[in-house]
């Protein structure tokens, strides 16, 4: 977006952009859930599952070690053939991301949201075995959203899908990022809501 506005405008013109885009989408997946084929659709949009999963894997294990599973600093890293990276001239190959990658992510597993019904989701999983591998080996969670009732279900290995009624947790409103963070950031925060400021920011 053009810099003469502030960064709250960009802000704030960026969230219109994703309410719009999240409001078409939405309307795109009705138009999937009432389709005849929509269990045919439903597990090409799940498909996306495995790709995300190892991208999330991939930065899990370089938060959970990033010495042995990640690279380490990439200050000393060197492109080996063009295919590999190596920390200086003579090393082990470094496979996973560096820490300046991964400092910023808290180690977690991919949490898959499908808004499907019960049996379609059921369906999907008896016929890809790349989702069966995935959730028995408790590698992503998955979640299923009833599009009528809005009911949840989470799927557990051995067990199948078991409805998850605990309550919500209220969402906090803080002024600013800033004082949210101060003095926090070792740790990892939960999300909030910043309020709108008193007066726009100036560069």
């Amino acid at each position: 977006l053009a810099s003469g506005f502030s960064q709250f405008d960009r802000d704030n013109m960026d969230r219109w952009m994703t309410a719009a885009y999240i409001n078409q989408a939405n309307v795109v997946l009705a138009m999937i859930y009432e389709s005849p084929r929509a269990g045919q659709q439903t597990a090409a949009l799940l498909a996306v599952g495995p790709v995300g999963a190892g991208i999330n894997l991939e930065y899990y294990f370089s938060t959970v070690d990033t010495k042995r599973y990640g690279s380490d600093t990439k200050v000393p890293h060197n492109v080996t053939g063009m295919f590999a990276i190596m920390e200086g001239a003579a090393s082990d190959l470094r496979t996973g991301l560096p820490s300046q990658m991964t400092e910023v992510h808290e180690a977690m597993r991919l949490q898959v949201i499908a808004e499907t019904t019960m049996e379609i989701a059921g369906a999907i999983y008896g016929r890809q075995p790349a989702i069966q591998e995935l959730l028995n080996g408790e590698w992503i969670l998955f979640t299923v959203i009833d599009p009528e009732t809005g009911e949840c279900n989470t799927f557990v290995p051995g067990v199948g899908f078991e409805k998850r009624d605990e309550p919500l947790t209220p969402i906090p409103t803080v002024p600013d990022s800033f004082s949210y963070y101060k003095g926090k950031y070792e740790c990892f925060l939960p999300p909030a809501f910043v309020s709108r400021p008193a007066k726009a920011w100036k560069q």
